[in-house]
């Protein structure tokens, strides 16, 4: 029963975003130009956040503790093979980017972007884009005391039929900070049993339910959730790395997707969300609440549960 109700408070922290941060971290916005367009930096005392106009993308997340960076980096050039065709844009695809599940990687597009707040407590973006029959709207906060970044994704069918909506929050950790010599990258998550079909993929079997560590190494697994939140922590410094949405729009068939290969020097070890599909009418519209949270140490949120390793 303990171990139940410690399982519970967890878990309501993180929904609710209870763990407070000192009330001093006041807040800044500046502008960088880029070749792809302008770049936004959102920071206060405790994390800076860069956001790319190019692609309405986070590009970083770094903790100013340690100057430790959470994200891999976008990585993005164009190849020109012909003057009568377009540039080819090739992208490793980093950062924090919406996907649409069961649809191709979405190419990069540039977003307007407005500033929606700007004062000592709060920093706020809007960025609009178009991604193939989707118009993304998407709010980025930042406030003072605070390591969570928010957003606001409302996605709208823009097409001219119904669509199912299929919301993936695809994430790309830093990977020398996140994926350990041996290649292993450790994941802690409000895991199920598991073993059960979701939207038609077939998820990892778990040894228990509950908040548990799951090591990975070179594969890919879906994994049913209990609660719509996942970490990743880094194998040698034990930083963390958040990723929460909400219930209404995770459940009832939502699952948590992690890719991991690569050989050394070229890994890839994700943190995914995929939520559960939506059939949308032209010009309706959904809503996805998607926050992430640095901390400097797995201690300062997570209990110490026994550490598991996924086949």
């Amino acid at each position: 029963m303990a171990n139940v109700m410690k399982w519970l408070s967890l878990s309501l922290a993180l929904l609710m975003g209870v763990a407070q941060t000192p009330a001093w971290a006041r807040c800044r916005l500046s502008r960088v130009g880029t070749p792809h367009g302008e770049k936004f930096v959102l920071e206060n005392d405790l994390v800076r956040v860069e956001v790319l106009g190019f692609g309405g993308r986070l590009h970083s997340f770094r903790l100013k503790k340690g100057d430790a960076e959470f994200l891999e980096p976008i990585e993005e050039s164009f190849i020109r093979h012909s003057r009568l065709l377009p540039p080819t844009l090739i992208s490793n695809q980093a950062g924090f980017t919406d996907w649409f599940w069961g649809e191709r990687a979405p190419e990069p597009a540039p977003y307007r972007t407005r500033v929606v707040s700007e004062t000592d407590e709060e920093i706020g973006l809007e960025m609009t884009g178009v991604s193939g029959r989707w118009k993304l709207v998407r709010r980025v906060t930042l406030h003072n005391g605070s390591r969570a970044v928010a957003q606001e994704i409302t996605i709208t069918n823009a097409g001219s039929a119904p669509a199912t909506l299929g919301y993936w929050a695809h994430l790309i950790p830093n990977i020398p900070r996140f994926v350990n010599a041996n290649g292993e990258s450790l994941l802690f998550i409000p895991g199920k049993r598991g073993g059960d079909l979701i939207q038609g993929r077939r998820t990892a079997s778990l040894p228990k339910e509950g908040p548990q560590e799951v090591m990975t190494r070179q594969s890919e697994g879906f994994f049913a959730i209990a609660e719509p939140w996942a970490a990743m922590i880094a194998p040698e410094s034990g930083e963390t790395l958040l990723m929460k949405s909400e219930r209404e729009t995770f459940a009832p068939d939502g699952m948590l997707y992690h890719w991991q290969a690569g050989k050394p020097g070229d890994r890839r070890s994700t943190l995914e969300m995929i939520h559960s599909p939506r059939l949308l009418a032209p010009a309706e519209s959904a809503r996805y609440r998607i926050t992430l949270k640095a901390f400097s140490s797995r201690d300062e949120v997570f209990p110490s549960p026994s550490t598991q390793t996924a086949k």
